[in-house]
Protein backbone atom coordinates (compact mmCIF):
# COMPACT_ATOMS: atom_id res chain seq x y z
CA UNK A 1 0.00 0.00 0.00
CA UNK A 2 1.19 3.32 -0.88
CA UNK A 3 1.31 6.39 1.55
CA UNK A 4 -1.52 8.13 -0.84
CA UNK A 5 -3.69 4.82 -0.48
CA UNK A 6 -3.41 4.76 3.11
CA UNK A 7 -4.23 8.30 3.57
CA UNK A 8 -7.17 8.22 1.18
CA UNK A 9 -8.48 5.09 3.21
CA UNK A 10 -8.32 7.17 6.43
CA UNK A 11 -9.85 9.74 5.00
CA UNK A 12 -12.77 7.69 3.57
CA UNK A 13 -13.62 6.16 7.14
CA UNK A 14 -13.08 9.53 8.46
CA UNK A 15 -15.97 11.01 6.54
CA UNK A 16 -17.95 7.73 6.93
CA UNK A 17 -17.49 8.17 10.79
CA UNK A 18 -18.51 11.99 10.26
CA UNK A 19 -21.67 11.27 8.38
CA UNK A 20 -22.83 8.83 10.49
CA UNK A 21 -22.48 10.31 13.95
CA UNK A 22 -24.04 14.10 11.89
CA UNK A 23 -27.12 14.99 12.72
CA UNK A 24 -29.68 14.43 10.10
CA UNK A 25 -33.44 15.61 11.18
CA UNK A 26 -34.82 18.79 12.11
CA UNK A 27 -35.54 17.50 15.28
CA UNK A 28 -31.78 16.71 16.32
CA UNK A 29 -30.62 20.02 14.86
CA UNK A 30 -33.54 21.77 17.56
CA UNK A 31 -32.68 19.42 20.26
CA UNK A 32 -29.22 21.18 19.86
CA UNK A 33 -30.45 24.56 19.81
CA UNK A 34 -32.35 23.67 23.22
CA UNK A 35 -28.91 22.71 24.49
CA UNK A 36 -27.78 26.01 23.70
CA UNK A 37 -30.82 27.93 24.90
CA UNK A 38 -30.77 26.03 28.04
CA UNK A 39 -27.02 26.40 28.74
CA UNK A 40 -26.34 30.16 27.31
CA UNK A 41 -29.92 31.51 26.72
CA UNK A 42 -32.34 31.92 23.65
CA UNK A 43 -29.97 35.14 22.53
CA UNK A 44 -26.63 32.96 22.17
CA UNK A 45 -28.46 30.28 19.77
CA UNK A 46 -26.50 31.34 16.45
CA UNK A 47 -26.10 29.12 12.86
CA UNK A 48 -22.92 28.67 13.40
CA UNK A 49 -22.70 27.15 16.97
CA UNK A 50 -25.72 24.86 16.00
CA UNK A 51 -24.16 23.57 13.02
CA UNK A 52 -20.79 22.94 14.66
CA UNK A 53 -23.13 21.55 18.01
CA UNK A 54 -24.88 19.64 15.43
CA UNK A 55 -22.03 18.29 13.29
CA UNK A 56 -23.13 19.45 10.56
CA UNK A 57 -22.27 21.56 7.64
CA UNK A 58 -23.59 25.26 8.03
CA UNK A 59 -25.15 24.82 4.48
CA UNK A 60 -26.86 21.66 5.63
CA UNK A 61 -28.45 24.05 8.65
CA UNK A 62 -29.59 26.37 6.13
CA UNK A 63 -31.15 23.25 4.02
CA UNK A 64 -33.48 22.83 7.43
CA UNK A 65 -33.82 26.54 8.31
CA UNK A 66 -33.24 29.81 6.35
CA UNK A 67 -31.90 32.23 8.70
CA UNK A 68 -31.22 32.45 12.55
CA UNK A 69 -34.92 34.05 13.18
CA UNK A 70 -36.39 30.58 11.86
CA UNK A 71 -34.11 28.61 13.89
CA UNK A 72 -34.86 30.58 16.62
CA UNK A 73 -38.44 30.84 16.22
CA UNK A 74 -38.92 26.42 15.71
CA UNK A 75 -36.75 26.79 18.91
CA UNK A 76 -39.06 28.65 20.72
CA UNK A 77 -42.09 26.50 19.58
CA UNK A 78 -40.37 23.37 20.72
CA UNK A 79 -39.78 24.70 24.25
CA UNK A 80 -43.12 25.87 24.59
CA UNK A 81 -44.32 22.25 23.48
CA UNK A 82 -42.28 21.17 26.55
CA UNK A 83 -44.39 22.68 28.48
CA UNK A 84 -47.53 21.71 27.24
CA UNK A 85 -45.99 17.61 27.52
CA UNK A 86 -45.92 18.36 31.04
CA UNK A 87 -49.78 19.29 31.64
CA UNK A 88 -51.71 16.14 33.77
CA UNK A 89 -55.06 15.45 34.17
CA UNK A 90 -56.73 18.14 35.60
CA UNK A 91 -58.75 17.31 38.39
CA UNK A 92 -60.37 20.84 38.89
CA UNK A 93 -59.80 24.26 37.64
CA UNK A 94 -57.53 25.33 40.42
CA UNK A 95 -55.07 22.18 39.86
CA UNK A 96 -55.04 23.11 36.28
CA UNK A 97 -54.05 26.72 37.19
CA UNK A 98 -50.94 25.47 39.18
CA UNK A 99 -50.07 22.49 36.62
CA UNK A 100 -49.92 25.07 33.74
CA UNK A 101 -47.97 27.49 36.54
CA UNK A 102 -45.69 24.72 36.99
CA UNK A 103 -45.30 23.48 33.12
CA UNK A 104 -44.64 27.19 32.32
CA UNK A 105 -42.17 27.86 35.06
CA UNK A 106 -40.17 24.93 34.32
CA UNK A 107 -39.40 25.31 31.05
CA UNK A 108 -39.06 29.57 32.13
CA UNK A 109 -36.14 27.66 35.02
CA UNK A 110 -34.54 25.21 32.60
CA UNK A 111 -34.39 27.64 29.64
CA UNK A 112 -32.35 30.38 31.36
CA UNK A 113 -35.45 32.85 31.47
CA UNK A 114 -37.01 31.34 28.50
CA UNK A 115 -40.39 34.03 28.60
CA UNK A 116 -38.41 37.60 29.01
CA UNK A 117 -36.29 36.27 25.92
CA UNK A 118 -38.19 35.17 24.06
CA UNK A 119 -40.88 38.00 24.32
CA UNK A 120 -38.28 40.57 22.95
CA UNK A 121 -37.72 38.21 19.98
CA UNK A 122 -41.58 38.01 18.95
CA UNK A 123 -41.69 41.36 19.41
CA UNK A 124 -42.58 42.67 15.86
CA UNK A 125 -42.76 38.97 14.49
CA UNK A 126 -45.75 37.86 13.26
CA UNK A 127 -44.29 34.40 12.43
CA UNK A 128 -43.64 33.83 16.08
CA UNK A 129 -46.36 35.81 17.73
CA UNK A 130 -48.39 32.60 15.70
CA UNK A 131 -46.51 30.18 16.83
CA UNK A 132 -46.84 31.41 20.69
CA UNK A 133 -50.66 31.71 20.00
CA UNK A 134 -50.96 28.09 18.73
CA UNK A 135 -48.93 27.26 22.35
CA UNK A 136 -51.20 29.57 24.46
CA UNK A 137 -53.96 28.21 22.55
CA UNK A 138 -53.51 24.82 23.72
CA UNK A 139 -52.80 25.95 27.52
CA UNK A 140 -56.01 27.90 27.10
CA UNK A 141 -58.10 24.80 25.97
CA UNK A 142 -56.65 22.74 28.85
CA UNK A 143 -57.76 25.35 31.14
CA UNK A 144 -61.04 25.31 29.53
CA UNK A 145 -61.51 22.11 29.78
CA UNK A 146 -61.43 21.87 33.19
CA UNK A 147 -63.95 24.84 34.29
CA UNK A 148 -66.79 22.49 36.16
CA UNK A 149 -70.52 23.73 35.99
CA UNK A 150 -70.28 26.23 39.18
CA UNK A 151 -67.66 27.99 37.93
CA UNK A 152 -68.78 27.53 34.33
CA UNK A 153 -72.18 29.05 35.86
CA UNK A 154 -70.61 32.11 37.71
CA UNK A 155 -68.18 32.92 34.56
CA UNK A 156 -71.05 33.03 32.03
CA UNK A 157 -72.76 35.90 33.98
CA UNK A 158 -69.53 38.35 32.92
CA UNK A 159 -67.28 36.79 30.28
CA UNK A 160 -67.44 33.75 28.13
CA UNK A 161 -65.22 30.79 29.29
CA UNK A 162 -62.34 31.22 26.89
CA UNK A 163 -61.72 34.91 28.20
CA UNK A 164 -61.62 33.93 31.36
CA UNK A 165 -59.18 31.54 30.21
CA UNK A 166 -56.92 34.02 28.40
CA UNK A 167 -57.41 36.08 31.54
CA UNK A 168 -56.03 33.25 34.11
CA UNK A 169 -53.41 32.19 31.24
CA UNK A 170 -52.02 35.88 30.79
CA UNK A 171 -52.08 36.02 34.99
CA UNK A 172 -49.95 32.68 35.07
CA UNK A 173 -47.70 33.75 32.72
CA UNK A 174 -46.77 37.16 34.24
CA UNK A 175 -46.97 35.38 37.85
CA UNK A 176 -43.78 33.23 36.28
CA UNK A 177 -41.86 36.17 34.96
CA UNK A 178 -41.79 37.21 38.24
CA UNK A 179 -41.24 34.01 39.89
CA UNK A 180 -43.78 34.67 42.07
CA UNK A 181 -46.99 31.40 42.84
CA UNK A 182 -49.90 31.77 42.03
CA UNK A 183 -51.81 32.08 45.12
CA UNK A 184 -53.39 35.04 44.08
CA UNK A 185 -54.81 33.42 41.42
CA UNK A 186 -56.05 30.36 43.21
CA UNK A 187 -57.84 32.87 45.47
CA UNK A 188 -59.35 34.58 43.25
CA UNK A 189 -60.60 32.07 41.41
CA UNK A 190 -62.10 30.71 44.81
CA UNK A 191 -63.59 33.85 45.90
CA UNK A 192 -65.41 34.45 42.43
CA UNK A 193 -66.62 30.84 42.40
CA UNK A 194 -67.85 31.34 45.86
CA UNK A 195 -69.51 35.11 45.54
Amino acid sequence: FSLIHLLTIYLKMNIVHIMMNSVTTKDEILEAAKREAKDKGLESIGMREIAKASNIALGTLYNYFPNKDALILSTISSIWKEAIEKLEEKKDFISAVSTVYDAILSVDSNYSGFLSAHAKFLKGNDEGRKEMGEAQRELREYLTSSIDNDLKAKIIETMDEEKFSEFILTNIIFSCMKKEKPEILKTLVLSYIRS
